[in-house]
């Protein structure tokens, strides 16, 4: 295939072969590395058609003398000789001029921008402190300083850790990744107090330091203090009374009980569509818009809107400035109903049990109860679940005591 496109790149010359020693020819011009094919005889056998490159054509000569064969072209091909033939249509060069220069407009310019790796940051903020710096949709690709725009960025946005800005073509491609946020250090020497994060009833407890204010099996409250900074003196040490401050520290485990209600009326308002479809098309180029569609007879005020955008390029990579948008409508109207209650109770018992497992996520859960209540107007759905786990918070003490 490659040979091909040279050939045709490079030219060739069809010709004939006339003469009683024409397949004497063929073999003398093999034997002078001078390469013929598609070679093809009449019935007489006594001429010839082959193919030859442009430049072996005048090699030819030789051969032909030697052999005392005539030659004839019969055409030629090649890129060349196309340029040479349409040398005089101005208005073609000057379309093909045109389609070069705007190619070249193109492809120098940032058209289209990715942004991978964010997770909690939003690709808009990145947007936004790219856009800060000058690196926007329609920026030279000459003009793009990456690691500048690296260095900057990173300063102004401590949520990331890395960032790097590549270009392909008129695609740019920014990766980020997020750092990673390191838990504050804790002062083993500052003096504090262990409490109690949640309610429950204590089933494990095991103390590091400090002086234990509860036992297990106790039923704690939320804040209660569980184990105090406060250390007594040993009994051992003589002559010295009271207590000195300690840095507590334990893991208490408590059997805890959690529940969630959902509440969701009864009658609700559906929307019922009409059955009608309004389509609009626009066509973005850079940051205009043409639009394609106007006086519509449908009130899009009451619609459902789906958005199509279709970026068009040449080849990957090779991003144009153009954006296909498609919008569809569907129209509905408002109609209250009254919704199956039974139905109802099952979908808010599951959206509590989806709320309480996003809530206590890593521990495992019970299920204690599931109570629900169908009232005049709503139905509400309460469910308890008891998991077991480390209510044990470590507070600093208070300065004044």
């Amino acid at each position: 295939m490659l040979f091909s496109i040279f050939q045709n790149f490079a030219g060739t010359v069809r010709f004939t072969i006339r003469g009683m020693y024409a397949p004497r020819f063929c073999n003398r011009c093999l034997q002078q590395g001078i390469p013929l094919w598609d070679i093809c005889a009449d019935e007489t056998g006594q001429c010839l058609t082959a193919t030859v490159r442009l430049w072996d054509f005048p090699r030819l000569r030789d051969p032909a003398r030697a052999c005392a064969v005539r030659l004839h072209i019969l055409h030629r091909r090649g890129v060349l000789f196309s340029l040479r033939r349409n040398g005089r249509r101005i208005v073609f060069w000057t379309g093909l001029l045109i389609i070069l220069a705007v190619f070249y407009a193109l492809t120098s310019f940032v058209w289209s921008i990715e942004v991978t790796g964010n997770e909690t940051v939003s690709r808009a903020q990145i947007l936004r402190a790219l856009e800060g710096y000058g690196f926007t949709v329609g920026t030279p690709v000459d003009t793009v300083d990456a690691i500048h725009l690296r260095n900057e960025i990173l300063a102004d946005m401590h949520e990331l850790s890395w960032l790097t800005v590549r270009l392909r073509g008129s695609h740019a491609v920014v990766e980020v990744r997020e750092r990673v946020q390191i838990p504050p250090l804790v002062d083993d020497q500052e003096p504090c107090d262990v409490i109690a994060g949640a309610s429950g009833l204590i089933t494990l407890m095991r103390i590091r330091e400090g002086n234990a204010l509860v036992e297990e099996d106790a039923i704690v409250e939320a804040g209660e203090l569980l184990v105090s900074g406060d250390m007594p003196y040993p009994e051992f040490v003589t002559g010295v009374e009271g207590s000195y401050p300690v840095h507590a520290s334990a893991e208490i485990y408590a059997r805890i009980w959690d529940d969630c209600v959902c509440t969701a009326p009864i009658e609700a308002c559906e929307k019922v569509y009409t059955g009608r479809t309004l389509r609009r098309w626009a066509l973005e180029v850079g940051t205009f818009r043409v639009n394609f569609s106007h006086n519509s007879s449908i009130d899009t005020t009451e619609c459902d809107k789906i958005v199509r955008r279709t970026r068009l390029q040449l080849l990957p990579g090779l991003t144009l400035p153009l954006v296909w948008v498609s919008e569809t409508y569907l129209p509905y109207e408002r109609t209250r109903s009254t919704l199956d209650t039974a139905a109802l109770e099952e979908q808010l018992t599951q959206a509590a049990d989806t709320m309480l497992a996003a809530a206590l996520e890593g521990s495992r859960i019970t299920p204690v109860s599931v109570r629900t209540f169908v009232g005049d107007n709503h139905v509400r759905a309460r469910v308890t679940v008891e998991t077991t786990r480390d209510i044990a918070v470590t507070v600093p003490r208070n300065r004044d005591s």
